[in-house]
């Protein structure tokens, strides 16, 4: 069967309206990402000095063009010195791309607080070749009014033309997010962020979740080689941020995926970081209930399609019965896909019609797919399959079971 994997993971490939999906597997081919090379002729230039509101990007898309604060100005020898004052409406991480045409001397573009704190600071050096440009990206602010001081050094000889575009991404720690679509974030390290998540149905939740090196960068010049995506931490947690699965972190073998078997309800997800850094984040839900094929009466028929039964979390610790018929003698040969996150098993068990054990059973330990096949052919007739937790107390059977026959 066709690997099923997370669709809307992220935003870095979307449109204005995620009118088709991006799969999380397309994260990792840098080829397949939106760039984002700026147009500033697409920008109305605000006044040289005063106050600027910046753009924060909350929601599940890149900066657009219109998204950008552009600053910009003159410095010369009669001035050396320009402020302005830009307001933050959310904590968010800034990222500043600062450029000045042909400095004969050296640009330095400072950030302070309210309280006349340095927050950052940009060098330009002195060009006789064209532009100089420096980017920042992830300098976290509170909300509040920052001050922003250009200033070139005494010795200039001509005149310096700066130029500096400002957007912020959120920095929330908690923030609520719909199903099936990508956002964009920045958390600082040690810091955890919460995903409030809301689940109208029983299925399996897949979570894809990156942490993105050199993010801001790449946003703004388009650099494919400053993008990196490393593996993002992941805890889910009821609705009352109680814990109910370990931390796992996504790795790029799976896409930077991870899958809950979860009923309906409301869930946190914890993301947590040991670095500064943005991340990409999307969830999006395979439906399909929590199967009551607990006995044999009760058993699911097998056939030559795919049928999924969901294990939920916390492990089952009922027993799984399937039925499958044999038209003439043949060894019964069982086919699985599994989607879940961690040291994920099941023990399966070959049965005849009166439920009795023909095989020993077999355990899959973290597999996502095989086959398991009976050493000898069998009658025709009905046999059962038993599908169970494994012996082993080390091992879960969270996530989305998909099997068939042949």
């Amino acid at each position: 069967m066709k690997k099923r994997i997370l669709a809307s993971i992220c935003a870095l490939a979307c449109a204005c309206t995620m009118s088709s999906p991006v799969y999380a597997k397309d994260l990792t081919s840098e080829a397949d990402l939106s760039t984002h090379q700026l147009d500033r002729s697409a920008i109305q230039t605000m006044s040289e000095k005063g106050n600027y509101n910046i753009t924060v990007r909350s929601n599940s898309q890149q900066a657009t063009q219109a998204d950008f604060t552009t600053i910009t100005g003159t410095l010369n020898a009669s001035n050396l010195t320009d402020t302005c004052t830009i307001t933050v409406p959310e904590r968010a991480a800034l990222i500043l791309y600062s450029s000045a045409t042909y400095p004969s001397t050296s640009v330095s573009i400072e950030l302070k607080s309210q309280t006349g704190t340095s927050l950052e600071t940009q060098y330009l050096g002195s060009s006789i070749t064209g532009i100089s440009e420096e980017v920042d990206d992830g300098i976290l602010v509170e909300p509040g009014t920052y001050t922003l001081t250009y200033t070139v050094s005494s010795s200039i000889t001509d005149n310096v033309t700066y130029t500096t575009d400002i957007v912020g991404y959120t920095a929330s720690p908690e923030e609520n997010v719909d199903l099936g679509t990508g956002y964009i974030g920045f958390h600082k390290a040690g810091e955890d962020v919460y995903k409030k998540v809301t689940v109208t149905k029983g299925g399996l939740l897949e979570i894809g979740a990156a942490e993105c090196s050199g993010w801001g960068k790449y946003t703004m010049t388009g650099d494919a080689n400053s993008f990196s995506m490393y593996g993002q931490k992941v805890t889910l947690y009821n609705s009352k941020k109680e814990p109910i699965t370990e931390e796992a972190s996504t790795t790029s073998t799976s896409y930077y995926t991870n899958y809950y078997a979860v009923k309906a309800g409301t869930y946190y997800v914890k993301l947590s970081s040991s670095y500064d850094g943005y991340y990409t984040f999307a969830t999006a839900l395979k439906t399909g209930g929590i199967t009551n094929n607990t006995s044999k009466a009760k058993a699911q028929k097998l056939s030559s399609k795919y049928k999924a039964t969901l294990m939920p979390i916390g492990g089952s610790s009922k027993t799984r019965w399937y039925k499958v018929t044999l038209k003439k003698s043949k060894k019964i040969k069982i086919f699985y896909d599994f989607y879940g996150t961690g040291d994920c098993a099941a023990k399966i068990t070959v049965c005849n019609s009166k439920g009795k054990k023909l095989t020993y059973a077999s355990t899959i330990y973290s597999e996502r797919s095989g086959k398991l096949s009976t050493q000898r052919k069998y009658p025709k007739g009905t046999y059962y399959v038993q599908v169970s937790k494994p012996d082993s107390s080390s091992y879960s059977m969270e996530g989305m079971l998909y099997l068939k026959v042949k």
